[in-house]
């Protein structure tokens, strides 16, 4: 099963990550614009549900394990002073929290390849993962055929995680702007996902509360991506 929820940076924890152990969440992926508040959920999650971190591993040219949160590499960019340059990897018992770095462009940072080569290469890379995290989602629901585990460090370490209900959050700014386009595709794209898990699992275990509770779920997501991306339409050029 797949759920995708959208977070504002002011808003309030969705209903989708309160009582995560009732919902039999495994993984839950923070997905965004630098900037946009994935970290600051991510605490938000851990707190509310009263998880207990077994082990944190940061992971990006390199796999490391980290002591603390605050262990993990960070810069400052024209888009946020504390950005992060490893994605976050939270195992907490049967959940794991994956707070990635956040999808970035050159024209919003405002750098050049000619001129700053490191800034560059990182931003391909995370980019790189970011797109290939994707298509391994995608690719969850074609049994027997290509996941594409060995594309990324990020991907290599995840094969190892339990992906049986997975959450996607995007986290987008108060208002959205360009920034956040990609966040809403990534969201959008799940949907794909989330129809043929639908299909597959109403069709065999699922009782009639838990088929009710995931409909009721589908349309919330449903709603709030076409609220949000109307609402970037309106804005004028």
């Amino acid at each position: 099963m797949v759920i995708t929820c959208i977070r504002k940076v002011r808003d309030t924890l969705p209903i989708e990550l309160e009582n995560l152990k009732k919902r039999n969440i495994s993984i839950i992926f923070l997905y965004g614009g630098s900037g946009r508040g994935k970290t600051y959920t991510t605490n938000q999650i851990i707190e509310a549900n009263r998880l207990k971190i077994e082990s944190l591993t940061a992971i990006g040219d390199s796999i490391r394990a980290l002591r603390s949160m605050s262990d993990r590499r960070v810069v400052s960019t024209k888009n946020n002073s504390v950005s992060s340059r490893e994605h976050l990897v939270i195992h907490c018992g049967d959940v794991t929290i994956v707070d990635l770095c956040g999808n970035e462009s050159a024209k919003s940072l405002q750098i050049d390849a000619s001129q700053d080569k490191v800034a560059w290469k990182e931003m391909l890379r995370i980019n790189n993962d970011l797109l290939n995290l994707k298509l391994l989602i995608l690719s969850l629901d074609k049994a027997g055929k290509f996941v594409p585990w060995r594309n990324s460090n990020l991907n290599r370490y995840l094969q190892t995680c339990n992906w049986s209900n997975i959450c996607c959050v995007g986290c987008v700014g108060d208002i959205i702007d360009g920034t956040d386009s990609n966040t809403l595709e990534f969201l959008k794209s799940m949907g794909h996902v989330i129809e043929i898990k639908k299909k597959s699992k109403t069709k065999k275990n699922m009782s009639n509360v838990e088929i009710s509770e995931l409909i009721q779920t589908l349309d919330r997501a449903k709603h709030m991506l076409e609220s949000f991306i109307q609402q970037q339409g309106d804005r004028p050029p």
